[in-house]
């Protein structure tokens, strides 16, 4: 019997790939790509948020080999935050130059402060290792506010687990000279990075399905019998499996099975995570920043903006271009109940970027329900829970929201290609 995979984003796609073609793919949209999908209107192509391609990892940078080819450029990062009405280049704690004296002075006291104060000192929340990693004056002017935008909740509730490379730890060396002088240096986990071309990220889930195939579109699971083996979908179809593959987020994943343990079930819904409104916006203008993307920690909506036509030029028509705006939601903290189209654009004029008699000429708007996992205490080992549950009855679980962990592409990538391993070993 072949395996089945419920979900054609990345790492489903990836799974199907490395199991070569005894498979067959099940995806509740009308397209492939999940968080990996791209609008293409009016001549603009803008992906779900900024995917870059910035790897080290060598299996992965021959796997984007074969799918992009020629069609891949290599691009050095330019990233910049928006902090007390001006901009600054990223990554702020050895970017400093720009920022007003006192926040300066404050942010290096508290660092220096923190240097020697907090060495054995263990952080048992995100809140906490700001404060003994960076300081004072970083916690609060930069850090603090900005993971409260794109986390929705407080940092005290937040593990410290998702951390890894994602942050970068400056020697004081590098902070003052990043305060002193204008820096060009990019201290940060990207530095260059690569990007398609031409068609943005869909063009590698194209390579991809067109690698794979066995693609069944419109097919919403809405009921699994892990007794029966048995997967009802949204249409009325079912089918009989043997071992699946499934990259539904796992809250989603054990609603659908009635028989689950009320232990696995309690679990599931400790599982937390944030949602994004993407805002798109088409301008008649061209080099509206100097910057591929910026973040913002004041009181805007959006945590972040990037400019799809800076990654490649032929993502927008001649002389205009788009700003992807993200705004960060959940039941912790809901969207701004003001219009969101008015509300960003007044607000990326109060900053500059948009001028007053700039035309909007383009407007797209997609929601993602589910964009990031929330790290709090309960996740790691609901998590395992959720999933032990699910491999106990031939399910594999795989992707952002089948791990139930903060992954990039690439390691969406390798996740999928684990649990076809992982499916291997057991047929």
């Amino acid at each position: 019997m072949k395996v089945t995979i419920l979900g054609a984003g990345l790492a489903g796609l990836s799974a199907a790939y490395h199991l070569d073609k005894d498979y067959e793919i099940y995806e509740a949209e009308s397209e492939a790509g999940g968080l990996c999908r791209t609008v293409k209107e009016k001549g603009f192509v803008i992906d779900y948020g900024p995917h870059l391609f910035f790897s080290k990892d060598e299996y992965v940078q021959r796997f984007l080999n074969k799918l992009l080819k020629k069609n891949l450029h290599e691009l050095e990062s330019s990233t910049g935050q928006y902090s007390f009405g001006r901009f600054l280049r990223y990554p702020y704690n050895v970017n400093l130059y720009g920022a007003p004296v006192e926040i300066i002075k404050y942010c290096i006291l508290g660092y220096v402060e923190a240097l020697y104060r907090s060495k054995k000192k263990k952080a048992e929340n995100y809140h906490d290792w700001c404060l003994y990693n960076f300081g004072k004056g970083y916690a609060r002017h930069f850090m603090l506010p900005y993971a409260k935008k794109v986390w929705t909740v407080d940092p005290k509730r937040m593990t410290t687990d998702w951390i890894g490379k994602r942050i970068f730890l400056p020697t004081l060396e590098q902070i003052l000279e990043g305060a002193l002088h204008k820096s060009d240096s990019r201290l940060n986990y990207i530095t260059n990075f690569r990007y398609p071309l031409h068609g943005g990220m869909s063009s590698m889930i194209a390579g991809l399905t067109k690698k794979t195939g066995h693609i069944h579109y419109n097919k919403k699971a809405v009921g699994i019998d892990v007794r029966a083996k048995k997967i009802l979908f949204q249409d009325g179809d079912s089918i009989h499996y043997e071992n699946v593959v499934s990259t539904i987020p796992l809250p989603e994943m054990i609603k659908m099975v009635p028989d689950a343990p009320l232990s696995v079930r309690e679990a599931a819904a400790r599982l937390i995570h944030n949602s994004v409104m993407i805002i798109n916006i088409g301008v008649n203008r061209s080099n509206l920043s100097e910057f591929h993307w910026i973040y913002f920690d004041g009181d805007e909506p959006f945590y972040r903006i990037h400019f799809p036509s800076k990654l490649s030029g032929f993502n927008s028509p001649g002389g205009t271009e788009a700003v992807s705006i993200e705004i960060a939601y959940s039941r912790f903290r809901p969207l701004p109940k003001e219009d969101l189209f008015d509300l960003s654009i007044r607000k990326l004029k109060d900053a500059g970027i948009l001028r007053p008699s700039d035309n909007i000429i383009y407007r797209n708007s997609t929601n993602l329900r589910y964009a990031y996992v929330i790290y709090d205490r309960h996740r790691k080992a609901c998590a395992n829970r959720v999933r032990e549950f699910l491999h106990k009855h031939g399910i594999e679980t795989c992707g952002r929201f089948g791990e139930w962990a903060y992954l990039w592409m690439d390691q969406s990538i390798l996740s999928g290609r684990r649990a076809a391993e992982a499916i291997a070993g057991l047929r």
